[in-house]
């Protein structure tokens, strides 16, 4: 028999023979605050291991986020915050899929998690990063104040997340130079969301049209006024 149909029979065999791989996203994941994500986590080969235990952890959490184990979850045994959270997708598990989903988001959940899959002796991991985003209220534009033929105007918001960028544009879209604007700052409330409160100096007889505009890089996304 043609030797290349052993070597092609042993290939296959491999996965089996040497027990089995976890894979996660390369990438990290992206969760919206208040939504829902899933963590793939897959086993090649794609079948379930006998007596499988499977352990999802965060990174620098003493308990498990979730843990299947004796063929059940074992919600008594996972972190508290994690509570009602989290469900792993036990019909798909005989095609290896051991993901987790996690709901109601909030911005504590962001970190490197780990699949790990146990059957007997052996034991797998893999890690995937969670990255959490928030996109907060429309900006509000108010006249703060004078100073000689120069008005101030300042722009506020709330609940961003994470530290969004912000920029004064004119009626050109063309932004302001940086000596006009004069404040910047954002900082976080509550160790939870970002708020930000800019100002800018323009000309007061100025015909021009000013527009403050906050961006979240991390979803791609805007709010301007």
């Amino acid at each position: 028999m043609d030797p290349k149909f052993y070597f092609l029979m042993f290939l296959r065999s491999m996965p089996s023979a040497f027990g089995f791989i976890v894979r996660t996203p390369e990438n990290a994941v992206v969760g919206i605050v208040g939504g829902q994500v899933v963590l793939d986590c897959q086993l090649v080969p794609a079948e379930l291991p006998a007596n499988v235990e499977v352990r999802w952890n965060r990174l620098k959490l003493g308990e498990p986020v979730h843990l299947y184990r004796e063929g059940k979850d074992q919600p008594t045994l996972q972190d508290l915050s994690y509570a009602h959270r989290t469900e792993l997708y036990k019909s798909q598990f005989r095609n290896g899929n051991v993901s987790l989903l996690i709901k109601q988001l909030t911005v504590q959940d962001e970190g490197v998690y780990s699949c790990q899959v146990a059957s007997g002796q052996e034991r797998k991991d893999n890690k995937v990063m969670l990255k959490i985003a928030a996109v907060g209220l429309n900006p509000v534009i108010q006249l703060t104040g004078h100073r000689g033929s120069m008005v101030e105007l300042g722009c506020t918001s709330k609940g961003w997340y994470p530290e969004p960028k912000v920029m004064w544009l004119d009626g050109h879209k063309e932004e302001l130079r940086k000596r006009e604007v004069t404040e910047n700052k954002v900082e976080m409330k509550r160790m939870e969301f970002y708020e930000v409160n800019s100002s800018a100096v323009v000309m007061q007889d100025s015909q021009n049209i000013f527009s403050c505009v906050i961006r979240n890089d991390l979803l791609n996304s805007m709010k301007g006024v």
